[in-house]
């Protein structure tokens, strides 16, 4: 319900009263004038709606210089919380991780690849056949424990099963860290072949040079590389 004070309540029978003086000289029917102020008050009841009349408590006509109403005595606003680059890269981390993992996986899509999960694939692998970008593909880590990786590429038109992994850090942080552990096990990874795609623009100065510097330096018979997402896509399309 609608409630006003005495002052808005004279305001708004001042205005009444001008609507129907405004409506008497219109052809003298009465049929015309009721519809002239119909009208009118229709449209003063839509702009009360936006909040533009006394109707919603504020002063009539509505300024758009009206403050708003302090608050009370002894009580002060909150300011606005506001995110530190730590805050923001703890707690978006995870999804932009995951969108250099959707980017990873689009362009592989868009090569002909078809997506299908590991252990499916696994389960039957006489289902499938062709160009295959497996899912979350399991392998032992160097501490024997169970690990996985984002996507095991197989394909004729590769030379062998290729490891795919795709790491994000776009804010410095405690990432860079883990790269030593990434390669290490990249170098122990059953597959011949490991591509890892790196990006984000917050690594440590130093440590994505020492990533490329280990991986072409990988054990015999191992071919490790090290790219940005530009470098994937670019790869992704000589497939």
């Amino acid at each position: 319900m609608v409630t006003m004070d005495d002052g808005t309540k004279k305001d708004i029978d001042l205005k009444v009263e001008e609507l129907f003086a405004r409506a008497r000289p219109v052809g003298g029917h009465p049929a015309r004038r009721r519809l002239v102020i119909g009208l009118v008050i229709a449209a003063l009841l839509v702009a009360s709606a936006v909040g533009g009349v006394a109707l919603l408590g504020t002063s009539w006509p509505w300024s758009p210089d009206a403050q708003a109403e302090p608050p009370a005595p002894g009580r002060t606003l909150d300011p606005p919380e506001r995110s530190s680059p730590e805050t923001f890269s703890r707690s978006n981390a995870a999804r932009f991780g995951g969108s250099l993992e959707s980017l990873v996986q689009e362009a592989m899509e868009r090569n002909g690849f078809v997506p299908v999960r590991h252990a499916d694939w696994a389960a039957d692998p006489g289902r499938y056949d062709g160009d295959l970008l497996l899912l979350d593909a399991p392998y032992t880590t160097i501490y024997g424990t169970r690990g996985r990786t984002e996507f095991l590429a197989v394909s004729p038109r590769l030379p062998g099963p290729t490891r795919i992994e795709a790491k994000w850090q776009q804010v410095s942080g405690s990432t860079d860290e883990k790269l030593p552990y990434l390669y290490l096990n990249a170098a122990d990874f059953p597959e011949a072949r490991v591509v890892i795609v790196i990006d984000g623009g917050g690594w440590r100065d130093g440590a994505l040079a020492w990533l490329r510097r280990a991986a072409a330096a990988a054990p015999e018979g191992k071919t490790i590389r090290v790219m940005d997402l530009a470098g994937f896509l670019a790869w992704a399309n000589r497939l």
